[in-house]
């Protein structure tokens, strides 16, 4: 799951509790593992700062308008539609690729 190797790529660990595993609380740890280690903004534009913001930019972009309607079936989508979310998640698996591997172990 991608976003677990995101993750524990931060050194996050797996939630225990049930209530800790939506989406949600998972972005949450997310994003205070990229602002504890990465604190101003400038320190996000370059290296592993700007990969992560832009892998966590990805996810929260998702969650709610393909991910929550995807998994509490509410929409249809059209062939375009499809595509598009297609193209947005093959960018972000691929950056993801290029910086850690499917358990979040750093890329050498």
């Amino acid at each position: 799951m991608a976003v677990r190797a995101v993750a524990r790529c931060l050194q996050i660990p797996d939630p225990i509790n049930p209530a800790d595993r939506s989406w949600g609380s998972v972005l949450k740890k997310i994003r205070d593992g990229i602002d504890g280690k990465w604190p101003t903004v400038a320190a996000r534009l370059a290296g592993d700062g700007e990969i992560f913001e832009s892998l966590y930019a990805s996810l929260d972009a998702v969650k709610n308008p393909w991910r929550n309607a995807t998994m509490h079936p509410a929409n249809k989508y059209t062939d375009e539609e499809a595509e598009h979310i297609f193209m947005a998640v093959r960018g972000f698996m691929m950056k993801l690729a290029s910086r850690c591997d499917e358990n979040g172990d750093p890329k050498a």
